[in-house]
């Protein structure tokens, strides 16, 4: 995009911000053509250990710009305008497909979840490889829930606020190394609510990709006002 990148300089802004507490999101645009996944993984890499929030933002062709004609020329434009917008995933690339950018924007969006949590605990940064082990970040379904790869319901419960179903679907994400959703299933009941587990389709390529960095993930707090962690 004949862009001038500086991450040394991005790097020292963001730290700088984070600590005069000031809140900052940094976007990064995902599924450039010509852009590889192993960059876009880094990316993610690289701003989950900066106290920033992560603001992916999926790439949607311009009309008039050259990548719009380069584009245009390889017949790689959906045949719908209406389709081409980022919220669609418009284009696939030879480097990227629609789910490996889904799984991607599902990817940051966890890892904001782990940084605001974090901030809210004060908590000092984590590594990936020791998420699995800190309560306040991650947790199982009981163990009477049928919970697999291939989803599962989990038996009846007190209502579960965000951060509760977040930290079993982080639990759930670490395990099978594929994202999750819940929803509950029926009416309250005397015994409490039920809760449908379920996977989303998730690109095993970008998952395989992150997991290999574990070992020099560190996930940093986003940077703002830090509240009383009740747990």
């Amino acid at each position: 995009m004949h862009r001038t990148v500086d991450r040394r300089a991005a790097r020292r802004v963001i730290r700088h911000t984070g600590r005069a507490g000031i809140p900052s999101t940094t976007y990064i645009i995902i599924g450039l053509p010509g852009q590889r996944l192993g960059d876009m993984v880094g990316a993610l890499v690289l701003l989950a250990g900066l106290p920033t929030v992560i603001g992916p933002s999926v790439f949607y062709p311009s009309p008039g710009s050259a990548v719009y004609s380069a584009l245009q020329a390889d017949r790689a434009l959906p045949g719908d305008f209406a389709l081409m917008r980022s919220s669609a995933f418009p284009v696939e690339t030879r480097d990227a497909s629609r789910l490996e950018l889904v799984t991607l924007m599902r990817l940051a969006r966890w890892l904001n979840w782990v940084k605001r949590r974090l901030a809210r605990c004060g908590a000092a940064p984590v590594r990936l490889d020791d998420l699995h082990r800190d309560p306040r970040l991650c947790a199982l379904p009981p163990q009477d829930c049928a919970a697999s790869a291939g989803g599962g319901t989990m038996a009846a419960c007190s209502p579960l606020d965000a951060d509760a179903a977040g930290k079993i679907l982080t639990g759930l994400m670490l395990r099978h190394h594929c994202f999750f959703g819940m929803r509950r299933v029926g009416t309250h009941t005397p015994q409490g609510y039920v809760y449908e587990l379920f996977p989303y389709d998730t690109a095993q390529t970008v998952m395989e990709r992150f997991f290999a960095a574990s070992g020099r993930v560190r996930i940093t707090a986003a940077a703002g006002t830090v509240q009383a962690c009740t747990d």
